[in-house]
């Protein structure tokens, strides 16, 4: 079937319209004339491959990675960078329209460089011990020789651990290179073969195999925004430190006039630090024992802790009931995919919190809560995003809201 590609909606699809409905074309890019095959058929619209391409966009370009369509991590390497960002842009601004009911203009704050951003991995074993990534939408292991948004201490270890041949298959490697420090972390969760363990404890990194350390340290020590912060070998980081940080400044310059602030999701504390060193009285709250454990640690550190309240628990749980204790002018959140419980922004409806900064990796989602922050008083003032994931379709979006519209 030949459509004519009008648009790119998030996911990374292509939109055509047809007399059939709706068809979202995988590989097409907006502007595009295609020849597609239909892959699944509902009743009103389809998803669709492309089959040929009749009238390319000039912003398609050669992928750089041979496991290009069939690996299922990236899926834009055929768009050229600043074509990605274009088009991250439009789909936002698309997203808040529809699903949010806002008129938007969405502001790239930060860019990232195109190739060897990522900094965690994790990977798969398959019946051979070799490494790789999951087929899209599947549980079949693709077995990848280098991958080129890793940085190259990752493909490094990689390696050194695939001539070891020592996993079975479906067993998991979750790897850390230490951003400002080139040190790699290696966490194994599966069976190791018999014999090799010994071989683990040579390897140049430290290795954790199921929850048991076989050699170097349980952590990773890294420079984050002039930091040195501690990340344990199961906390959360973002994967393109480069540009979190500059997500993490831009949050910092946006709570200049305000002295108190709530953060939640707060992981090992980078941004809470950042606010304490300017004299702001934080409230942390983060589930992951790790990561408390972790932030306690960084702030310690820097003689911190009087200025920042690290509370250990579930934030839908505990904010609710801790929110008039503590009267904070703004808040922060980072959630996950699943964005602010409703129990947290109920919370939030009579309290003096002036300014909400919202972070979301899943912008739909962050998009929905706008309608329910407008409910309880909080109009989105501000649509900022930063590219944390080029070479896919992922979008890091911030959004910015104000009492009363501020």
């Amino acid at each position: 079937m030949r459509v004519f590609v009008e648009k790119m909606v998030y996911g990374g699809h292509g939109l055509a319209r047809t007399e059939n409905g709706y068809v979202f074309v995988k590989g097409a890019i907006a502007g595009e004339v295609v020849e597609t095959e239909i892959d699944k058929k509902k009743k009103d619209y389809s998803f669709a491959y492309v089959r040929d391409i009749v009238e390319p966009s000039p912003l398609r370009i050669p992928t750089r990675c041979p496991h290009f369509g069939v690996c299922g991590g990236c899926d834009w390497q055929y768009i050229s960078y600043e074509g990605q960002l274009d088009m991250k842009g439009q789909i936002l601004e698309d997203t808040f329209r529809r699903i949010g009911g806002v008129e938007v203009k969405p502001e790239l704050i930060a860019k990232s460089q195109p190739w060897a951003y990522r900094y965690r991995a994790r990977f798969h074993s398959d019946h051979r011990g070799r490494l790789g990534f999951y087929r899209g939408r599947t549980n079949e292991v693709v077995w990848i020789g280098s991958c080129p948004v890793l940085v190259p201490s990752l493909n490094e270890a990689k390696r050194d651990l695939e001539e070891l041949r020592a996993f079975e298959r479906g067993t998991e490697i979750s790897m850390r290179c230490a951003y400002g420090r080139d040190d790699v972390l290696a966490h194994i969760k599966g069976k190791v073969r018999k014999g090799v363990r010994r071989r683990l404890r040579e390897l140049p990194f430290s290795v954790i195999e199921n929850e048991k350390l076989l050699r170097g340290r349980p952590y990773t020590l890294e420079r984050w925004c002039d930091l040195e912060v501690r990340f344990s070998y199961n906390s959360f980081s973002q994967v393109n430190p480069m540009v979190a940080e500059d997500l993490y400044f831009f949050i910092r310059e946006e709570l200049n006039d305000f002295e108190k602030v709530w953060y939640l999701y707060g992981g090992v504390g980078i941004l809470a630090m950042l606010l304490a060193l300017d004299g702001k009285e934080v409230k942390l709250i983060e589930a992951s024992d790790c990561a408390v454990k972790d932030a306690e640690e960084n702030l310690r550190k820097y003689g911190l802790l009087g200025k920042v309240e690290v509370i250990r628990g579930d934030v839908e749980r505990i904010f609710p009931s801790l929110l008039a204790e503590f009267e904070a002018e703004a808040i922060v959140a980072d959630p996950p995919r699943e964005g602010m419980d409703k129990k947290v922004i109920g919370a939030i409806k009579n309290s003096n919190v002036e300014k909400i900064i919202y972070v979301s990796c899943y912008p739909p989602v962050l998009a929905r809560d706008v309608c329910f922050l407008r409910e309880i008083g909080y109009e989105l003032v501000a649509l900022k995003w930063v590219d944390m994931f080029p070479q896919t379709s992922h979008i890091e979006a911030i959004g910015i809201f104000r009492k009363g519209g501020g």
